[in-house]
């Protein structure tokens, strides 16, 4: 978050268009596409990119469509739950026999 937030001050102050550290920055979200601040407030790199610092010129990022992979990154999280919990509930009924 501190590099995020660290950017955009970055932008605000010197009004220097970088697209290079911007796509560095999106290309964050395929490592960690949701950043939890506190509890159940958490933030979304590319989200926070688009509505804080947008750029003036279109430049091709990674991942180009933001929903369309957020969505598909929610998919793969909720079929990876689903094995890890049949996982554990395996390890456990073996080590309560």
């Amino acid at each position: 978050m501190t590099l995020l937030i660290n950017y955009s001050l970055y932008r605000k102050l010197f009004a220097d268009e970088d697209s290079k550290i911007y796509k560095k920055i999106w290309a964050l979200q395929k490592a960690c596409p949701i950043i939890i601040l506190y509890n159940n407030l958490s933030v979304n790199p590319g989200t926070f990119l688009v509505r804080k610092c947008p750029l003036k010129r279109a430049t091709k990022c990674d991942p180009p469509d933001l929903d369309r992979f957020l969505k598909q990154e929610l998919l793969a999280k909720d079929e990876e739950y689903c094995m890890k919990l049949n996982l554990y509930y395996v390890k456990l009924v073996q080590w309560i026999v």
